[in-house]
């Protein structure tokens, strides 16, 4: 308190971290996106009064398996990172309380997804500084393996011309896609780990042991390669959605051009802060796929994705929830 006035002496927040400010500019992301995502819609709907289309179970079975092994192979690097750090969770406890708690991602802010862990962890006795920062660093591992697979299949393996065109049209959006994977990768080494760790740590009694350790790298490097392994089981799982909705099914060769479409759907889904990534996911895909099977192919596989998802992992949350307390 100042000596003269009793005014608080504490620095006034800047004008970019007002509450407001980022509630209107979410707003104005999902606004953006709403809009651009409703028009490819409207396109695909008039598309359908002049063609057939038919949706087909077998592959929709099919890709909501490869999305419910591959969910449940990103929540490895999460028990990986915990057992690094000597904390007492077992694996098939790390995994339930990864898969359950990702409803939380469809709630604002995203620190619902901890809270949720955390409830299920916490009789072990760690506290909630430590499930923040584990799993954060967790999100950092998987975040990075995803971009990192994207690079590698729009550069370096063979895709569709009509998709590797769309990219190579545009270089500032290979540029943005490394600079986001450069980004993730700084952060997970051991190095950035531990300048990253002492900011998060900070308010986390619990957790400022973990800010004096230095994660080990053969860790990180077993949690980015399961987290390449996970991607590109999420890769065929929407290769199967696509082939759901298509005329003519597509093959393997459209795998990596799959797993490019995925992984960056995702990763820039959670930069955008966006809760459940609502309509950013969706735009991806489609812009990408547009000029590989057309708007109304590409509409059509990003909402099946979207709602197969949905089901996997609600139907597999409410499952571990419940079978966990008996």
């Amino acid at each position: 308190m100042s000596a003269v006035d009793g005014e608080s002496t504490n620095p006034p927040i800047p004008w970019y971290k007002l509450p407001w400010i980022k509630r209107l500019v979410h707003l104005a992301v999902l606004g953006i996106t709403v809009v651009l995502v409703g028009q490819h819609v409207i396109q695909a709907a008039n598309e359908l009064r002049h063609q057939e289309f038919r949706i087909n179970v077998g592959w929709v079975a099919l890709a909501s398996l490869g999305y419910l092994v591959g969910f449940a192979i990103q929540g490895i690097p999460w028990f990986l990172v915990n057992r690094d750090w000597d904390l007492p969770v077992p694996f098939l406890r790390s995994e339930r309380a990864y898969l359950v708690s990702h409803v939380g991602k469809y709630v604002p802010g995203k620190m619902m997804v901890i809270v949720i862990r955390y409830g299920l962890v916490s009789s072990l006795g760690i506290g909630f500084g430590t499930v923040f920062m584990t799993t954060l660093f967790e999100t950092f591992i998987t975040m990075a393996s995803g971009s990192s697979a994207a690079i590698v299949c729009l550069l370096a393996l063979p895709t569709p011309e009509g998709f590797a065109g769309a990219f190579s049209s545009h270089p500032w959006l290979i540029l943005g896609i490394m600079g986001m994977c450069a980004g993730f990768l700084g952060v997970i080494t051991p190095w950035g780990y531990q300048f990253f760790s002492k900011i998060v740590t900070a308010p986390f009694k619990d957790a400022r042991v973990l800010a004096d350790r230095r994660i080990r790298v053969a860790t990180v490097l077993g949690a980015f390669a399961v987290g390449l392994v996970a991607w590109s089981v999420m890769g065929l799982s929407y290769l199967a959605t696509l082939n759901a909705v298509l005329p003519e099914p597509l093959g393997l060769e459209a795998w990596p051009m799959t797993i490019t479409c995925v992984a960056l759907s995702i990763v820039v889904g959670f930069l955008s802060m966006i809760p459940g990534q609502a309509g950013v996911r969706e735009l991806i895909l489609i812009e990408a796929l547009k000029p590989v099977v057309g708007n109304l192919g590409a509409v059509a596989a990003s909402l099946l994705f979207r709602v197969l998802t949905l089901f996997v992992e609600a139907g597999l949350a409410a499952v571990l929830y419940l079978g966990g307390r008996r």
